[in-house]
């Protein structure tokens, strides 16, 4: 199931970006989720995303936000 996926790297992903301070740390959380988030969503069908997006998660980044966070601090 492409969203379960999606969703459980998502989850460590929200837990590490709260946690990554430094550069260092960044990067680090950047090399190990970014590009596996990407793949993953891309793997989502088109419905689908609309309803991931559509619905609010209190543990999971938004797709959107995932993309702003792996450009701005890369």
């Amino acid at each position: 199931m492409p969203e379960s996926d999606y969703t459980s790297v998502n989850v460590p992903f929200f837990t590490s970006i709260q946690i990554a301070k430094s550069p260092q740390e960044i990067k680090w959380v950047q090399r190990n989720y970014c590009q596996r988030l990407k793949q993953l969503w891309e793997a989502i069908p088109a419905n689908e995303q609309a309803k991931h997006l559509s619905t609010n998660f209190g543990n999971v980044v938004k797709y959107p936000e995932v993309l702003a966070y792996c450009e701005v601090n890369n």
